[in-house]
């Protein structure tokens, strides 16, 4: 029978994990970025995101939006299991709190989440959830597309949804579809949904991700054509944090019907086919340091961009790659230039030296020392900057402390950071008040989410072929827990 009203509990953990970025991420990360205990959920956003489309579709109803805990810990290295087990006991305890009159869950998760002891965190979170509502109540949950979704996760709630955008920009539409899906739920008594849930021995970077232009354009084209049938709710494709090593990663595909299983088997079958006849279109061409500077000396206009994506802060990387600017210190570059260094020893020597002053360091190589080394410049301190600003996407505060900009050769700047900083959007560079277009080339550090933000495609964008915990040509990374065969790293595996 439907319900007319009662509580509708909402919250979640988020956060994507890097395999092979060092170390480990503990609580504090969290803290440090976004971490919501019950009202402050509904306090002033930076943006719309999940928890104002809900608040917008439960809105006129007689049903009750009630905020448990919510964190998001950006991307970085393996969650420490203790961390983990302290948010979920902290979400459980809200949770059990609030059972009384409690109708529904929603529940606004990531996906690519890993600890130093537990392959797939958000499968044993949710599972966790299921047994303390149990099988009556709907239990609705929304991911980034970028989820390694299991089949732990669709068993545990009754349908799923994610972002059909990257860059992610559909943060509002990804909550109002997960939401209105629990409302149907809640008011349509004989509404019974089935989850088709189907992987791929399929992993690709997110620099072909980009779902404004081909082949994920199409892909994404055609699963909401499939979606307008008549019974289908959802059809998701969730393309994988593709530097995760679990053994579920690889691509899914989410098909959730109104209890229809042959129809979500043959949706899915149908964008299996599209994807896997493709899957060599899923491939990016790359360019060693020297001849990406040697494109950029020919362009007719600038500013290039050259995207050091191995080395992308927002894929979990840590950002102190330095091989572009070796390169440009080898060469004596004589053009302009804008890059950028994650290096708190360097933003530590700006500070001792002052602005005007100059000094002598190394810079870079040493928290990625698999992947980095270090090079030595002579700097001179051009400015120095709070790290305090807000980012655009996703719409949350940095936390990258005290900045330096600093300046090596005549026209070359660079932005060194005590904390690594997401280059998702353009935030960084106004912070610090440089414009990129006063540059002829410009590194910026995204696996593929800076694209549509910053307007620039094609001849402007030279990819950078350097190493990295982001690299992507996935066959030259360590992996050692996915099942195989998986392409790209089997070059014969079946799709």
């Amino acid at each position: 029978m439907g319900r007319a009203s009662g509580k509708v509990l909402i919250g979640g953990l988020n956060f994507e994990v890097n395999s092979f970025t060092p170390g480990t991420t503990g609580i504090e990360v969290f803290r440090a970025k976004l971490y919501e205990v019950g009202t402050e959920m509904f306090g002033d956003k930076l943006a719309p995101d999940e928890v104002t489309a809900a608040l917008d579709v439960f809105r006129d109803t007689d049903f009750e939006l009630v905020p448990l805990v919510r964190t998001h810990g950006g991307a970085g290295s393996l969650m420490r299991h203790d961390a983990y087990l302290e948010m979920k006991s902290e979400f459980m305890d809200a949770l059990r709190g609030e059972l009384g009159g409690c109708c529904a869950v929603y529940l606004t998760m990531h996906g690519a989440m890993a600890t130093d002891q537990l392959d797939d965190p958000e499968g044993d979170f949710l599972t966790g959830v299921r047994e303390i509502v149990g099988e009556a109540l709907p239990v609705v949950a929304s991911y980034d597309m970028h989820a390694v979704f299991t089949d732990a996760m669709a068993e545990a709630t009754d349908a799923s949804t994610g972002f059909r955008t990257c860059p992610h920009v559909d943060f509002y539409e990804t909550g109002h579809r997960a939401a209105t899906i629990l409302l149907r739920l809640l008011t349509e008594p004989t509404l019974r949904l089935h989850t088709h849930h189907e992987k791929l021995a399929l992993a690709t970077t997110a620099e072909v991700h980009d779902t404004n232009t081909s082949p994920m354009k199409d892909f994404y084209a055609r699963a909401l054509e499939l979606e307008q049938l008549p019974g289908v709710v959802a059809v998701d494709l969730y393309a994988n944090q593709p530097w995760i090593d679990v053994p579920d990663a690889g691509w899914s595909i989410l098909v959730v019907t109104e209890d229809l299983p042959e129809l979500g088997s043959t949706i899915a079958a149908e964008l299996r086919s599209l994807i896997c006849a493709r899957r060599e279109e899923l491939r990016v061409e790359k360019f060693s340091p020297e001849v990406a500077l040697a494109m950029a000396a020919k362009a007719e206009a600038g500013p290039v961009y050259l995207i050091n994506g191995s080395d992308s802060p927002s894929a979990g990387s840590t950002g102190d790659c330095v091989d572009l600017l070796s390169e440009i210190l080898r060469q004596k570059w004589s053009g302009s230039a804008l890059l950028s260094v994650t290096d708190s020893t360097v933003v530590d020597a700006a500070i001792a030296a002052g602005v005007g002053g100059t000094f002598t360091s190394k810079v870079g190589g040493t928290l990625s020392p698999r992947f980095f080394s270090p090079t030595e410049a002579e700097f001179t301190v051009v400015s120095l900057h709070p790290g305090d600003y807000d980012y655009i996407v996703p719409a949350m505060p940095s936390s990258t402390g005290p900045i330096a900009v600093l300046r090596v050769l005549d026209g070359v700047k660079v932005i060194a950071t005590t904390r690594k900083a997401s280059m998702v959007d353009d935030t960084m560079f106004t912070h610090v008040e440089l414009d990129p277009n006063d540059f002829e080339v410009v590194q910026i550090k995204s696996a593929g989410g800076y694209a549509s933000y910053f307007g620039i495609h094609g001849e402007l964008v030279v990819p950078l072929d350097t190493p990295g915990p982001a690299d992507s040509k996935l066959e030259r990374l360590p992996f050692q827990h996915v099942r195989r065969p998986l392409w790209p790293l089997d070059a014969d595996a079946p799709c």
